[in-house]
């Protein structure tokens, strides 16, 4: 039973698969449990020998010059020398050439199944960070078993841990710990479940969802959704979770992965090698160097397309910023630890090891949110402590851990000014008692003067020096021109070189920066470009369209604008459907889960998922801007699907596309 097929239909997953295994059934396709015949087939890739072998006998004896042959020689030839060379072109065909051609299509196959498949991993893991978060709720992560239990943690809006804890639902103890489950929720105001889709996940959704059915949790309107577990026990033993969560159990971290991955996919997600994610196929067969690589380009894109707020984004997202790395995180989360948050980006030139070319790659996406939004990440803890454990529980947790926070937390702002930093502050800036700040506007930025109480001016901080060479081995970086007040421009993705641009744009409308992301800027905006248009803007402002583009798309923004919230989101329910409701030609809607080069797998919440085969994936059911792509759908999508044919014995599911939900 030897598999062959002609090279010009080998597929990528022919040519990436090492071996195959069917199922033959003796009985003529019935299904038998005792008659199964399992094969193995080895791929190889199959030359006809007649068609080659010929042609280079006759190249061989082809006249050259009109009358020389390249190896028979002029005139009668005798039997015995065209033997002798018959017989050379075999040996030559059979011990050279065959291997040598086998070797090049294998080899050309091979890579351009590669790049086919590292195509498709990227563009599933950009579909995956990419998911919109789910901002301004209390989240409870569970991280689904059996044996070991329930692992679950409390989540704030801002993602701190507000509970941990281990309870068992599936046994003689479900009753008692719903009514632990109901207490926990009510005292935290949780009204979202995120199950992780691993052991048990089923078991898990069906408890919380007779909970739900049963109005178990009121007053609370309780929803739970679905979510990958991929890669959280990887992370969860991680030196990164260690130092992150360093007396919460492996167990526990993995329920605050969980709960994190819907709150903010990306932040989340970029702490996991992206091949531990749980999409694409064949990753481990492909090179793992243009793997690596081309993952950690999607990474760092994705990332520096959103944006990160540097006063409260983790030193590990840090790293994927456009400009930054391990070393130059590190250095920015030490001087925001040392010196306080920051009030504007020029203060990133203040920091050791960030250079001009690197400030100027980073420095558009980095945003600087106002303190008082930094107050609003921070969760107020109910009086009960979050941490308060049972006391005969085996995760209790110490009275004095390292996550209570005090009365006074660092980030708190006196009443009379926001921006005003309180005298002992952990992040005051260190300045002599005899010395005053003040700072003097300019056209493009802002000079910081210094005086003594006596009134006399220090003329070094005038003008930004560089420091002195030769003086010490130790670089030290002169903060008199960075200006400390906070730019509203920083809140956006508006490059600072271009800021001048911006501002005389906004003089040109006539409006001000204090009035960004308000309708009536937005107003002017539209009616300055409907009037005299883009181009002939950027011709009068002395820049490029595109730019000026960007520089309006940041200025009509609305403050904190999440680039991400017109993407997939997390599809929430209070219900299950079970295999054994199906029925060819029920129509349901899904999320795609995986996608991959022979079709895509969608969740349909029955707790296997369905296949769309890409036969039926046509470009009439896809929107306008998919039609297009070769991979036409990813991760994260929502699809409306009809069931074609349901297998409940292998648990298989084959669906046809209607349409892609937006």
């Amino acid at each position: 039973h030897a598999f062959k097929c002609i090279i010009l239909h080998c597929t990528t997953i022919l040519t990436l698969k090492r071996s195959f295994c069917f199922e033959v059934d003796h009985n003529k396709g019935q299904n038998s449990e005792n008659k199964i015949d399992r094969i193995t087939v080895k791929q190889q890739i199959h030359t006809k020998r007649d068609t080659v072998h010929p042609y280079i006998y006759i190249y061989c004896q082809e006249p050259i010059f009109g009358f020389l042959c390249r190896w028979k020689p002029n005139g009668y030839t005798r039997e015995e020398l065209m033997k002798i060379l018959r017989d050379a072109v075999e040996d030559s065909y059979k011990r050279l050439l065959f291997p040598l051609l086998s070797r090049s299509y294998r080899t050309k196959l091979t890579v351009s199944a590669e790049k086919e498949s590292i195509a498709m991993f990227v563009r599933n893991l950009r579909q995956r960070l990419l998911v919109c978060p789910v901002r301004g709720r209390v989240i409870m992560g569970v991280d689904p078993g059996f044996r070991h239990g329930c692992k679950l943690a409390i989540l704030s809006p801002t993602s701190q841990i507000l509970f941990t804890d281990v309870v068992y639902l599936h046994g003689s103890q479900g009753n008692r710990e719903a009514d632990k489950l109901r207490h926990l929720m009510i005292r935290y105001s949780c009204n979202t479940v995120v199950i992780g889709n691993g052991t048990a996940c089923r078991e898990t959704e069906a408890f919380f969802a007779d909970l739900i059915s049963r109005r178990f949790f009121q007053p609370l309107d309780v929803s739970y959704c679905i979510t990958s577990e991929a890669g959280a026990s990887i992370y969860s033993v991680s030196p990164a979770a260690v130092k992150e969560m360093p007396d919460l159990d492996p167990n526990l971290r993995s329920a605050v992965s969980i709960g994190r991955r819907v709150q903010d996919p990306l932040a989340e997600l970029v702490k996991i090698d992206p091949k531990h994610i749980g999409i694409g196929t064949y990753q481990h067969d492909v090179s793992q160097s243009s793997l690596k690589a081309a993952l950690d380009g999607v990474v760092q894109e994705c990332v520096s397309f959103v944006g990160v707020d540097i006063n409260i984004c983790s030193e590990t997202l840090m790293r994927h910023v456009a400009g930054l790395n391990i070393g130059r995180a590190k250095s920015i989360a030490e001087w925001r630890e040392t010196n306080g948050p920051f009030m504007n980006r020029d203060q990133l030139r203040l920091v050791k090891g960030l250079g001009p070319k690197s400030y100027q790659q980073c420095a558009g996406f980095i945003r600087i949110n106002p303190l008082d939004h930094l107050n609003n990440h921070m969760y107020t803890q109910p009086t009960n402590h979050r941490y308060t454990q049972p006391t005969n529980h085996r995760y209790t947790q110490p009275t004095n851990h390292r996550y209570t926070q005090p009365t006074n937390h660092r980030y708190t702002q006196p009443t009379n000014h926001r921006y005003t930093q309180p005298t002992n502050h952990r992040y005051s800036s260190i300045r002599p008692a005899n010395l005053h700040t003040f700072c003097i506007p300019c056209s493009q930025f802002e000079v910081k003067v210094c005086c003594d109480a006596a009134g006399g001016n220090s003329a070094q901080a005038a003008q930004e020096k560089p420091a002195a060479k030769g003086k010490g081995k130790g670089k030290t970086k002169a903060s008199a021109a960075v200006p400390t007040l906070p730019n509203p421009l920083d809140q956006t993705c508006i490059h600072p070189e271009s800021y001048a641009v911006a501002r005389s744009f906004l003089s040109l409308v006539g409006g001000s920066v204090d009035q960004m992301g308000r309708p009536e800027l937005r107003q002017c905006v539209e009616a300055s470009v409907k009037c005299q248009g883009l181009e002939a803007l950027a011709e009068t402002l002395n820049t490029t369209p595109d730019t000026l583009q960007l520089i309006i798309d940041g200025l009509t923004q609305p403050p904190g604008f999440d680039i991400r919230q017109d993407f997939e989101k997390a599809d929430f329910k209070r219900g299950i459907v079970s295999m054994s409701d199906l029925r060819e030609g029920v129509v349901l809607t899904g999320r795609v889960e995986n996608a991959t080069l022979f079709g895509a797998f969608v969740d349909i919440g029955v707790g296997r998922n369905g296949l769309i085969h890409k036969r039926y994936i046509t470009p009439d059911k896809l929107p306008a801007d998919q039609r297009r792509r070769s991979l036409a759908l990813g991760p994260g999508e929502k699809v409306e699907v009809r069931v074609l044919n349901v297998d409940p014995q292998r648990g298989r599911i084959g669906l046809d596309l209607i349409r892609v939900l937006r």
